[in-house]
């Protein structure tokens, strides 16, 4: 009985182990003798688990374990890159052509890895468009024809910003959807680059902190959101305060001799505004406390 026990414990073990795994494999073609990268990619970072030299058949195999889903990315000496997103369990087969990997590639077994392959591929769509219709731009003098490119090259940003708005819509729950929210056309140039787009950030992070709360990315997603709407509504204040002028209210009344004093007036000192009245027995102890911080302040202005 005691060896029964043994064993059912390393079974469940296996299982255990087995649920967890990820494993992306594949084949490059015309990638005989070329190393490829297998990294998980951080926050910020990206760290090497595991490196081949693919020999004439181009096969190649990785694994990693987690108990929740990675960003991971394969890398080869050309610079290109296929992205990952592994569910525990799951195994990526990847197709894809080493010669040019972004348009002949295809993988199965991963959904994840699906969209953002999907999310990757158009960005770099967009991004040769938008190189050329630059280059273009530059080499053209006539001021008729500059302008005709240029509104041809914001149609690409809109059109792009469209799908990438829609994408994120249509998979909310998906970790996919994080990255979308910061993809680059260069350095700096956001395509969610819009005032209006911080509810899809606030969508999609609402979404992926009940799905998703121990994912790394998404714990920074949330920070980040945050800042951002902090940002939002400190310069909504700002931007109040500039409109309009917080001054002091209009009112205008007697004072102890008579005389008519404006608030206005008194702007530029310290001043204490109480609203009180002789029947109201806590208005007349509180008048009380006020005598107090009248001789604290009368010489202070």
């Amino acid at each position: 009985m005691k060896h029964l026990f043994s064993v059912l414990a390393f079974l469940l073990i296996l299982v255990s182990c087995s649920r967890n795994n990820m494993i992306v494999k594949g084949k490059i073609e015309n990638s005989k003798n070329k190393t490829v990268y297998f990294e998980e990619v951080d926050i910020y970072t990206t760290k090497l688990l595991d490196s081949i030299t693919l020999k004439s058949n181009g096969k190649f195999r990785f694994g990693d374990e987690a108990h929740v889903p990675k960003f991971y990315q394969l890398r080869f000496e050309n610079n290109q890159i296929i992205s990952l997103l592994l569910e525990p369990g799951e195994k990526a087969i990847i197709d894809a052509d080493y010669d040019d990997i972004y348009r002949n590639f295809n993988v199965s077994g991963s959904e994840g890895t699906r969209l953002v392959n999907q999310l990757n591929r158009e960005l770099y769509k967009a991004r040769e468009k938008l190189d050329t219709l630059s280059v273009l731009f530059d080499m053209t003098k006539d001021p008729i024809i500059k302008d005709s490119i240029a509104r041809e090259y914001n149609q690409v940003l809109e059109n792009h910003r469209k799908f990438t708005i829609t994408f994120i819509l249509a998979c909310s729950t998906s970790l996919a959807s994080c990255m979308a929210l910061y993809q680059q056309y260069s350095d700096g140039f956001f395509v969610l680059n819009k005032l209006k787009d911080l509810q899809y950030y606030k969508i999609v992070t609402d979404s992926l902190v009940k799905y998703y709360p121990r994912v790394k990315q998404v714990i920074a997603l949330k920070q980040n959101t945050q800042r951002l709407l902090n940002s939002y509504q400190n310069q909504k204040i700002l931007s109040l305060a500039k409109d309009k002028d917080f001054g002091l209210p209009e009112i205008a009344l007697p004072d102890s001799s008579n005389t008519i004093r404006s608030l206005q007036s008194l702007k530029g000192k310290y001043i204490l505004l109480s609203f009180w009245s002789t029947w109201n027995d806590p208005s007349n102890s509180y008048n009380l406390g006020l005598k107090d911080i009248y001789k604290k302040f009368r010489r202070k202005n």
